[in-house]
């Protein structure tokens, strides 16, 4: 995340609106006396980002000047390539208490010109925590650093919580996803390549040889099939032959028998 410009007004010493310009600027260093408002920046950057306080557990009430009416901080900067705005407002109530705070998130396009827009402050916390990977926690222990607590990342924090700030801020979790993805990709490949070792397991070591058997097999089937087809069509000529020349023989049987008993009779006489 990189900081492009930042506009205070009503918060702690910036009782007038100004607005600091980060742009251009690689290193920056916040120089002041005592009580000037260098804090107070880092107060109203913090706060644009994740609507919080760091320098004491009492909510809202230490940010408002105390002679201004309202509180204001709109932070612009940009993440991966795309500039975002980010603003929240502060209001005294009649009773001089400090009400609830409204938060709007804009990204922008080239011209400036809001393509996405957030305006509920859940909605606003949670996209701010996506787009930069860090939640508050591990941003105020590793970017913004209250004064005097720089050891709970070092030393304070126990070995799981420092890992969790530590992964936010490389995003492993990233990684993490990845190699579920990846582990769960694996287990769907699994009964998929197990099935192509066990076809590839009953086939021939010489496919190309093996084809050509099986060529060469389906030409002598067919060879034998026209074969047997034309010992069958001769089988028929030969039962017809037979056939016929069983009637002819009954004829002359039958012929013969007539003219013998034609012979006969004319004997008698």
């Amino acid at each position: 995340m990189r900081p492009i410009t930042l506009e205070i007004e009503g918060l702690r010493s910036f009782r007038s609106r100004q607005v600091i310009d980060f742009s251009g600027r690689d290193h920056l260093a916040i120089i002041g006396d005592t009580g000037a408002g260098k804090s107070s920046i880092l107060e109203a950057l913090t706060f644009a980002l994740y609507g919080r306080v760091t320098f004491s557990g009492r909510g809202h009430q230490e940010l408002v000047n105390a002679t201004s009416p309202s509180m204001r901080v709109v932070l612009h900067f940009d993440v991966g390539g795309e500039r975002w705005e980010v603003a929240r407002v502060l209001r005294r109530t009649g009773a001089g208490d400090i009400g609830g705070a409204q938060a709007t998130l804009r990204r922008l396009d080239a011209a400036g010109e809001p393509v996405e827009v957030f305006e509920r402050v859940r909605e606003v916390n949670a996209k701010v925590e996506e787009v930069l990977g860090l939640d508050a926690e591990a941003f105020l222990r590793t970017v913004v650093l209250p004064q005097g607590q720089f050891s709970r990342l070092l030393v304070d924090d126990d070995g799981p919580a420092r890992s969790a700030v530590l992964a936010q801020i490389w995003r492993t979790d990233e990684l993490t996803v990845a190699g579920e993805a990846a582990s769960a990709a694996v287990a769907d490949l699994g009964p998929l390549v197990g099935r192509v070792e066990q076809a590839l397991a009953v086939q021939p070591p010489d496919p190309g040889a093996h084809l050509a058997t099986l060529v060469a097999e389906a030409k002598a089937a067919a060879a034998a099939q026209e074969e047997a087809a034309a010992r069958v069509e001769a089988a028929r000529s030969a039962t017809a032959r037979r056939s016929t020349a069983a009637a002819t023989l009954e004829l002359v049987t039958k012929v013969r028998a007539r003219l013998d008993d034609w012979d006969g009779g004319a004997a008698l006489e």
